[in-house]
C-alpha cells in the first residue's frame, strides 16, 4: 500500500523557458514523455525504478496499474502510467 500511495506523490516542477524567448503552444513545459523508458520493463517497480520514470518522463505524477486493478479513464498529459504484473515488473508505460 505505502507503494500505491508514494508512487502518487510527486515534486514540483518548474516549467522550462527557452533561451531563445520563443513560446510553443504544443504540450505543457511538464507533459509526458516516455519515449526512452524501454529500460523499465522487466524491472521491479519499485520506489526508486518508479521516481527515476517519472523523472526521466518528465511528468509530475506517476500511476502504477496493477492486475485486475479497477483505473479512471481521465486523461491527464502530465501524468505517467506503469502497468506491473503480481510480481510488481513493468510490463509498459505509457503517458495520459
Amino acid at each position: 500500500m505505502a507503494l500505491a500511495l508514494s508512487a502518487c506523490a510527486a515534486a514540483p516542477r518548474e516549467p522550462i523557458t527557452p533561451v531563445d524567448g520563443s513560446h510553443t503552444n504544443h504540450a505543457p513545459a511538464s507533459a509526458c514523455d516516455a519515449r526512452t523508458l524501454s529500460w523499465t520493463v522487466g524491472l521491479v517497480a519499485d520506489d526508486a525504478l518508479i521516481e527515476r520514470a517519472r523523472i526521466e518522463a518528465g511528468a509530475t505524477t506517476v500511476r502504477v496499474l496493477r492486475p485486475g486493478m479497477m483505473i479512471t479513464n481521465e486523461v491527464n498529459p502530465t501524468r505517467l502510467n506503469l502497468r506491473i504484473d503480481n510480481a510488481r515488473k513493468v510490463l509498459a508505460y505509457s503517458c495520459g
